[in-house]
């Protein structure tokens, strides 16, 4: 079973600063992984460094860009490039509500511009009751080129251990090898 790790500090940050913080999900983290998981949220970290660290101390690494596929991490870098720069695959989160259609596609068109893969993308409920839930889901399974990952209900807190349980982490791994790109 997966485990989530990592703390609320960087949406402080994001908060306070205006840009991503640095978020990290890990399966099977070990201690050395820890001191690197607290750094990566620091906005003056290497984080390819950082990265490579977490890589050979866990499992499974999934660095999260928070905020969106572009969104600037410093006065030079988005999250996009970082994940050009590590080599990843991205997985695109699709926030459900009014708009998803558009945000989920035009998205997907930027990271495919950008030349990377797309592992997949979760449906990421953002309230209870939205309207066509299902069917924007559908439409998305249709249209996306990509592998569907999940449906993460709205948990009404933060609960790292039960998102991790919605997600179908076969799936990922099966594209990780084999992520489409355009």
């Amino acid at each position: 079973e997966a485990q989530l790790v990592g703390d609320r500090r960087g949406e402080r940050h994001e908060r306070a600063h205006g840009r991503a913080g640095f978020a990290v999900l890990l399966k099977r983290l070990d201690e050395r992984a820890a001191k690197f998981l607290e750094a990566a949220t620091n906005a003056k970290v290497d984080r390819a460094r950082a990265y490579r660290e977490l890589a050979r101390a866990a499992e499974v690494v999934v660095v999260e860009g928070a905020g969106g596929f572009v969104i600037p991490l410093n006065a030079r870098e988005t999250s996009a490039d970082l994940a050009r720069r590590l080599g990843l695959p991205v997985v695109l989160v699709v926030g459900m509500r009014l708009g998803c259609l558009n945000h989920a596609l035009l998205t997907r068109a930027a990271i495919a511009r950008e030349g990377l893969a797309c592992a997949g993308w979760l449906a990421n409920c953002m309230q209870t009751d939205m309207p066509c839930l299902d069917e924007n889901i559908e439409t998305l399974k249709e249209r996306l080129d990509a592998p569907f990952l999940g449906r993460l209900p709205w948990l009404g807190r933060h609960d790292p251990a039960a998102a991790a349980r919605c997600m179908d982490w076969e799936a990922l791994a099966g594209a990780q090898g084999g992520g489409r790109s355009g």
